[in-house]
């Protein structure tokens, strides 16, 4: 029998105008470990919650 594993990511995107250019900020916590971990683009927290996933 396969063992159901459930993964929960609260995500926070926040776009910043400094200047002319934009800048990012992406907040992703773990609700199973209690972990925030910031990151500067979407794409690095994807990559991030697939690592939590496959672990």
């Amino acid at each position: 029998m396969q063992e159901l594993c459930i993964h929960s990511f609260v995500i926070r995107y926040q776009q910043i105008q400094l200047s002319e250019s934009p800048h990012i900020k992406v907040k992703v916590v773990n609700v199973q470990s209690d972990t925030e971990t910031y990151f500067d683009s979407l794409y690095d927290a994807y990559q991030y919650m697939e690592k939590v996933i496959g672990e």
